[in-house]
């Protein structure tokens, strides 16, 4: 009697744990917002050295981290370096896809990207970029094309795509559709001066000096716009930011701006967070598609050693390529602890696949 009383016990506790346990389940948490932060170009080598040169700490590396598998596949389906276009398609996506790919599958079929989940869900959808917005990473997160360089595909793709905001660097392109954009609901801003207008309308375009080092308009200035534009969605919504020109100092080889551009990176961070508050409803992710430039620092190598002053001492660095590589980057996430290992690609959370980000997205804004 003493045994069956005891297994009742047991029984109970074990059914109050299961209870609890999805009560509290992260995979049950509502998530209203998702902002989504990424650094072209921005592998671990290029964030730890800017925090040596800097000597502290960027404001999203206590985050919750893993490393993440950046290969795209190639016509036969093996794995390869990637380029921008496969990779930010898998994080929009949740595919792999083959380089030069936007928004498409490897038999040329258009996906479904997490801005189109959003709006299904009810949720406004953003995109803002230091790139042209038909660059290879705002494009895969909203437009459809078997080509990074057809422009016009992607632009047109783009207006009919429903996003709710558009911000990157000024370019002709854009500003030759303008009857375009405004046809599909748009109302056009190439005056950063005169952008604050623009929070009143439904669908806004702005672009503005956005691109290199020496920009005089910032990424944290838009971003911070862009969240007062998106903000007031009682459903929520979805924004994507990137720092496209860690990648443009990546294939120069030139780390003074690496180190500006993932500085930049950071100070759109703590925007972001500002912004945040105390919210538990919003979930923040900072990554990146690759790493480019190969860079090396802190230790003696076959490559040819440059020097730069952290501190008053001299620190080694060194740059193996101009192009991609295959290295591993990181992945940090506030506001929620993601379970990647039901995706099976690594079956653990401490490596992950680019794919299985994307998938992750799309759950978190259903």
């Amino acid at each position: 009697m003493k045994k069956i009383f005891i297994m009742i016990i047991m029984e109970v506790i074990l059914f109050c744990t299961i209870i609890l346990l999805s009560i509290f389940s992260t995979d049950d948490i509502q998530v209203k917002n998702l902002i989504i932060i990424i650094g072209d170009g921005m592998g671990k080598n290029q964030i730890e050295i800017t925090e040596k040169i800097n000597n502290k700490k960027l404001s999203f590396t206590e985050w919750l981290r893993c490393d993440v598998n950046t290969d795209s596949i190639d016509d036969f389906g093996k794995y390869t370096t990637t380029d921008s276009a496969a990779s930010a398609t898998a994080l929009a996506t949740g595919q792999q896809t083959i380089n030069g790919y936007v928004g498409k599958n490897n038999y040329g079929n258009n996906l479904e990207t997490v801005m189109d989940v959003a709006k299904r869900a009810g949720k406004s959808t953003g995109i803002v970029t230091t790139d042209f917005i038909y660059g290879a990473t705002p494009a895969s997160f909203s437009g459809h094309s078997k080509s990074r360089a057809d422009f016009e595909t992607i632009v047109d793709s783009q207006i009919k795509s429903n996003v709710d905001l558009f911000c990157g660097n000024a370019n002709e392109l854009c500003l030759s559709k303008k009857e375009n954009y405004e046809e599909y609901g748009y109302s056009f801003f190439d005056n950063f001066d005169l952008a604050s207008e623009s929070l009143e309308v439904d669908k806004a375009y702005w672009q503005f000096d956005l691109y290199g080092k020496d920009a005089s308009i910032k990424l944290n200035e838009v971003a911070g716009m862009a969240l007062e534009f998106l903000e007031d969605d009682e459903q929520g919504f979805v924004l994507m930011i990137e720092q496209s020109n860690i990648d443009t100092y990546g294939h120069a080889n030139e780390l003074d701006g690496i180190i500006q551009c993932v500085n930049y990176l950071n100070q759109t961070v703590e925007t972001v967070m500002n912004w945040v508050g105390d919210r538990d409803d919003t979930v923040v992710v900072v990554t990146a598609d690759h790493e480019t430039g190969g860079l090396l620092y802190g230790s003696e190598n076959e490559y040819e050693l440059k020097t730069v002053t952290q501190n008053n001492e001299m620190l080694s660095y060194a740059f193996t390529t101009p192009g991609h590589t295959s290295s591993y980057v990181n992945f940090y996430v506030y506001g929620i602890e993601p379970d990647f290992s039901k995706f099976k690609t690594f079956k653990d959370n401490s490596l992950i696949k680019n794919k299985d980000i994307g998938k992750y997205f799309k759950e978190l804004v259903i």
